[in-house]
């Protein structure tokens, strides 16, 4: 998946963007360039941390190989973050004995609950940056 994100990088997003499909499918230039800015300064403790989601965990490699995050960091931080949840889910499991079923099913509730979250944060920043555009579309130079 790094290596398909790295395939369909940014410069061939944009020039999607530029096209007729790229107005179908609403894609913009700006919310590329601003999603790759974004993950250049957070994609290494992205990459860290959807280690821990469900789905997330693999379709982050997408995103890090677009931005063209350094196959060698990219390694080290998807290694050192699905190490830590393997080994918490391998403690887990040699402590639980007969009880890992009880376990595994609050692990799969923690891990839909943070999908939720990021999920919902990402909401908020979207309904955030169309509500600031709206103003200020609206009032001109005057910004909330």
């Amino acid at each position: 998946l790094y290596y398909l994100g790295k395939m369909l990088n940014k410069e061939r997003l944009i020039k999607i963007a530029n096209s007729k499909l790229g107005k179908v499918l609403r894609i913009k230039v700006e919310d590329i360039e601003s999603a790759d800015k974004w993950f250049l300064n957070k994609g290494i403790k992205t990459v860290f941390f959807c280690r821990f989601v469900p789905v997330v965990r693999s379709l982050i490699s997408i995103p890090a190989g677009m931005s063209e995050m350094s196959i060698g960091i990219f390694i080290i931080y998807t290694t050192l973050g699905s190490l830590l949840w393997n080994t918490v889910l391998i403690c887990i499991g040699a402590f639980a004995g007969n009880k890992i079923e009880v376990i595994l099913s609050f692990i799969d509730r923690f891990s839909n609950i943070l999908l939720i979250g990021i999920i919902a944060l990402c909401l908020v920043k979207i309904y955030r940056k169309k509500t600031k555009i709206k103003v200020v579309k609206k009032f001109g130079q005057f910004q909330l």
